[in-house]
């Protein structure tokens, strides 16, 4: 859940996260049985998920409903519609290029596990987009 948009149902959610996770480890919590079975059946709660988490599942599905509206992947670094949405493409490119690069292949950066890279794939991701390659900014 986005923080700026809703403040209040993000920090509930990361609270529950915290209980729950609590709870999991039988460790003292706010979360009763009953809770926890609730929060597993309506929501798929998940307690491993950090903030950093949700924010790239977000983002994946932002650029997911680009690429379904525009047919590529390629979203301009200056977007306007969503300025942050660019840098946020741009640096999946930077850490996957950083990855490609380096010696061991079996460990990419922590920000971009191989599930992130393969369900960016799965959407037709471009990883490498050429110089001087220009796209509508709208």
């Amino acid at each position: 859940v986005p923080k700026k948009t809703h403040p209040q149902l993000a920090i509930w959610v990361l609270n529950n996260r915290r209980e729950y996770k609590l709870y999991k480890e039988n460790q003292p919590s706010q979360i009763t049985p009953d809770r926890a079975k609730t929060l597993e059946r309506l929501i798929g709660f998940d307690s491993n998920l950090t903030a950093r988490d949700v924010k790239w599942n977000t983002n994946f599905e932002k650029v997911k409903k680009f690429v379904t509206e525009h047919g590529h992947s390629c979203v301009p670094l200056q977007y306007s519609k969503q300025p942050e949405l660019g840098r946020w493409v741009n640096y999946q490119r930077v850490q996957y290029k950083k990855w490609k690069q380096q010696k061991d292949k079996d460990k990419p950066p922590p920000s971009l596990t191989l599930e992130r890279i393969q369900k960016l794939d799965s959407i037709g991701f471009q990883w490498e987009v050429g110089r001087g390659v220009r796209f509508k900014n709208n």
